[in-house]
């Protein structure tokens, strides 16, 4: 429904009210008066039958171009890769991909792994894993309009008590042309902590206040926060935004040789991966193709079992590439 309608409408509207004022304060004799009156009254339902034949066809008219944009992206896939896909196919091609807002590039993330423990009961300590996560990345707005966004971090939230005080957000900051935005964090702090305490949910988010990306404009991330994790446990690095690669650093800061260390991308490339020569614990990750929103890499680690003959060393970190299903 275009402003000329709306104009059109209002006007009636308006000319209808002047009519029964008119016919209610000023002309009292008979029949102008009855006259007016029944003019005004049939403007005012004109109005609201042409507003509701208005908004019928214009619903009627988007469902048929919708219809007719789904025929034109079959008829593209067709014509240029010459398969006939089916719509499910292309309907979750145009929401993962055609459909993006926002694009990330450079994302690079750092897991450091270090030994710690907790108190499993007033008496005895159990092993865990603290892992310290450093990233950062670019984001872009690749749309025409500006658009609202809400970034936000999610943990897992540990069943044991003891596990939760290792579940923190050190930084989180957004910049805009190297300028850092300021951004108000209480809530985000409070909310992060009353989820943490819910047992009943197994994330807990930690979500920033929104923000305004015009169109084509970056902004810059970065972020630290550590989590709790098992002796023997993994950690699934999941994409929201479709990037241009990623790069990830594995450092085992424990004692040496404690763990194997794994990884596998969730992507249809494997990882290109190398061991610093410096520290055999170190590893380096990438995937140099894009990743899709819900790919990533999976990290885990097992303890390093008692016959080391028998297994990987622990510097040569067991790195696995994706298999194709």
């Amino acid at each position: 429904m275009g402003w000329n309608l709306i104009v059109r409408v209002t006007g009636l509207v308006v000319v209808a009210l002047l009519l029964l004022l008119l016919s209610e304060f000023v002309v009292k004799a008979e029949p102008a008066h009855t006259l007016l009156h029944e003019i005004g009254f049939a403007f005012i339902v004109s109005a609201v039958l042409w507003l509701v034949f208005e908004l019928h066809l214009s619903n009627k008219s988007e469902k048929t171009w919708e219809g007719r944009i789904d025929n034109i992206i079959q008829n593209v896939f067709l014509g240029v890769l010459r398969k006939d896909l089916p719509k499910g196919l292309i309907d979750e091609v145009q929401r993962v991909i055609l459909d993006a807002q926002f694009v990330r590039r450079q994302y690079r993330i750092e897991y450091r792994l270090k030994d710690a423990t907790f108190a499993a009961t007033p008496q005895t300590q159990s092993d865990c894993v603290e892992m310290v996560v450093r990233l950062s990345y670019k984001l872009t707005n690749i749309t025409k309009q500006i658009l609202p966004l809400e970034l936000k971090i999610t943990l897992p939230n540990p069943i044991h008590p003891a596990l939760k005080t290792f579940n923190q957000v050190q930084s989180f900051k957004v910049f805009r042309e190297g300028k850092e935005i300021a951004l108000d964090l209480s809530q985000a702090r409070a909310g992060f902590q009353k989820a943490l305490k819910d047992d009943t949910t197994t994330e807990v988010p930690f979500v920033l206040p929104e923000i305004q990306i015009g169109p084509g404009h970056e902004i810059s991330v970065e972020a630290e926060y550590a989590m709790a994790k098992e002796a023997e446990d993994s950690e699934l690095l999941e994409m929201l935004y479709p990037g241009d690669g990623l790069e990830m650093t594995i450092d085992d800061r424990g004692v040496a040789g404690r763990r194997l260390v794994y990884a596998r991308s969730v992507h249809r490339v494997g990882i290109e991966a190398d061991v610093s020569a410096i520290n055999p614990e170190t590893k380096y990750l990438r995937i140099e193709d894009y990743v899709l929103p819900s790919q990533g890499v999976l990290v885990w680690w097992k303890r390093t079992p008692p016959a080391p003959a028998t297994t990987l060393p622990s510097g040569q970190g067991g790195l696995h590439q994706a298999q194709k299903e």
